[in-house]
C-alpha cells in the first residue's frame, strides 16, 4: 500500500520551487539587475513583432479579399451592390479577424515560437 502523503508532498514540492523562483525573479527585478538586458529583450521583441507582421499582412490581405468577393458576388445576386463594404467590414472585423488572430496565437504558442 501506497503513502498517502506522497501526493500532497509532491504538490507542496512543486509549489515551493514555483514560489521560489518567482521570489528569486522579484528579487532580480526590484534591484534593477534585469536592466542591463533590456537592450537584447527590445531586439528579440523586434525579431518577433516583425516576423510575425509579415504573416499577419498577409494573412488579413487574403481574408479581406475573400470576404470582399463574396459580399459583392452575394449582393449582386441580391440586388444591392452598393452595400458589398458593408458585408465585407462586418465578416472582416466580426467574424473572420478575431478567429484567425486566435489560430494564430494558438499556432505560435503551440509551437514554443513565443
Amino acid at each position: 500500500m501506497g503513502n498517502w502523503t506522497a501526493v500532497p508532498r509532491g504538490w507542496l514540492n512543486s509549489a515551493g520551487e514555483i514560489f521560489g523562483f518567482g521570489g528569486r525573479v522579484m528579487g532580480l527585478v526590484y534591484t534593477g539587475r534585469v536592466f542591463q538586458f533590456f537592450g537584447e529583450a527590445l531586439r528579440q521583441t523586434g525579431i518577433l513583432i516583425l516576423g510575425s507582421a509579415i504573416v499577419i499582412w498577409g494573412l488579413v490581405f487574403f481574408l479581406g479579399l475573400t470576404c470582399g468577393i463574396e459580399g459583392a458576388y452575394l449582393l449582386r445576386a441580391q440586388g444591392a451592390p452598393a452595400y458589398a463594404g458593408v458585408f465585407a467590414a462586418w465578416c472582416d472585423l466580426r467574424e473572420l479577424m478575431p478567429y484567425a488572430f486566435g489560430y494564430m496565437l494558438s499556432a505560435k504558442v503551440g509551437t514554443g515560437i513565443v
